[in-house]
């Protein structure tokens, strides 16, 4: 088997592991879900990921009760812990503990600490006070509900904060795919998706998905997987930006307009999307969407 349709299969299961956290996720399952026996199974998912499939499951649990520990205060420990996938409140708290090295009670307590500044605001800052690039600000912002994306991607994990070569060359690699097989069509929107808060994952573990919008039924293959966003609320912010104002403008997004629209970050990944004709020789800017799921 090609190692192109291994790296197919284990996306698909990371993908399918993300929005399945909540539910029983047994080697026996998996294994199943990718077409293959469970010893070949767990030996490829680590030669591919760099973890074993259990500590990776136990990771994106975590990282996503620490997710929703800080964006809402309506659920209780008991609660986050049920829909993150573990059988008890007990056994979520020393996993929690283990990983972060802070009690899950005082991460959710911590509104006034660095931890909550770095994930709210998604700064790069330790004094939130010191004066920022006041040329990046977005054109336009709003509330918007996105339909279901079907979404050909190739997958990217690791630390990718200013690397635009990075970004250029996964943005090769699905164009790549895409030619051939009639996608690279007049007016395509090229789709980032970040699958962790870099706040909340190791950097070495950051997973991004740079992709293209194709038809729905789309299938896997060669080098892209396929992937569905599903119809959600987000807020919805266009920049125009020079390629060092990234990050900059992300923390633009959830230090000012989540206050200016009067709502709050909401559970989901968040992505970018530019279109076709969207850099500009002439000022050297590249206009982009970014998306982050919203909750009144």
């Amino acid at each position: 088997m090609p190692s192109n349709t291994y790296l197919q299969k284990i996306n698909a299961i990371t993908d399918y592991i993300e929005s399945n956290l909540d539910s029983p996720l047994s080697l026996e399952i998996l294994s199943r879900q990718a077409g293959m026996s469970k010893f070949h199974f767990h030996r490829i998912f680590s030669a591919f990921t760099g973890e074993t499939l259990y500590g990776f499951i136990l990771r994106l649990r975590i990282e996503k009760a620490a997710t929703l520990l800080l964006l809402t205060d309506k659920k209780n420990l008991t609660d986050i812990a049920f829909c993150c996938g573990f059988n008890d409140s007990a056994t979520f708290s020393r996993a929690f503990k283990k990983h972060f090295g802070i009690s899950a009670s005082n991460w959710k307590k911590a509104e006034n600490s660095k931890i909550h500044q770095d994930f709210i605001i998604k700064s790069d800052y330790s004094d939130i006070t010191e004066l920022r690039n006041d040329n990046v600000h977005p054109v336009k912002s709003e509330l918007r509900i996105i339909p279901e994306m079907t979404i050909a991607y190739v997958r990217y994990t690791g630390k990718y904060k200013g690397d635009a070569d990075l970004f250029h060359s996964l943005y090769r690699r699905i164009l790549s795919w895409a030619e051939p097989r009639g996608f690279a069509v007049k007016g395509m929107k090229q789709v980032i998706i970040y699958h962790d808060s870099p706040e909340i994952t190791d950097e070495s573990r950051l997973r991004i998905s740079c992709g293209i919008i194709v038809p729905q039924g789309t299938k896997a293959s060669g080098i892209a997987g396929i992937l569905t966003i599903p119809q959600c609320k987000y807020l919805v912010c266009c920049f125009k930006l020079k390629e060092d104002e990234y990050s900059e403008a992300w923390n633009y997004v959830f230090r000012n307009s989540f206050q200016e629209k009067k709502c709050k970050p909401a559970e989901g990944s968040c992505f970018e999307i530019y279109s076709e004709d969207c850099y500009d020789e002439s000022t050297g800017l590249t206009e982009v969407e970014i998306f982050a799921p919203a909750d009144k």
